[in-house]
């Protein structure tokens, strides 16, 4: 029989002045005080793992992205112009809105640019 946390249950099988078993489960409550407990803080990133970062991204001719990415989020769907890491300028067209493309830019260019509501993520 499944207990949730501060919940008492009688084992059918006690003796017969029936023992109350009362199960705390402490360790599975989480306070707002208290951090979210990370299973993989232990594991080196890549490339390949998940972003652990997010920031707004404004098309801009002059001026850089705030970090290089690993990949930018599309709100909304379009063409998007930008500077890969390497230095070459890329025009990709008719991508949908939601996706998510593999690209290390350092820059997203207006010029070029309709797709919206980008996130750089890393």
């Amino acid at each position: 029989m499944p207990c949730t946390p501060q919940q008492t249950f009688h084992h059918p099988r006690s003796s017969p002045v029936l023992k109350t078993v009362r199960i705390i489960a402490a360790t599975s409550i989480q306070s707002k005080d208290q951090p979210m407990p990370d299973r993989f803080s232990s594991n080196m990133p890549s490339l390949t793992s998940p972003a652990t970062h997010g920031f707004a991204v404004t098309p801009s001719d002059t001026l850089d992205l705030t970090e290089t990415t690993r990949a930018l989020y599309v709100g909304s769907g379009g063409t998007l112009a930008l500077r890969m890491l390497s230095g070459q300028t890329v025009t990709f067209a008719g991508i949908a809105a939601g996706s998510i493309l593999p690209v290390r830019a350092d820059r997203v260019l207006a010029t070029g640019t309709t797709a919206g509501s980008l996130v750089g993520l890393v």
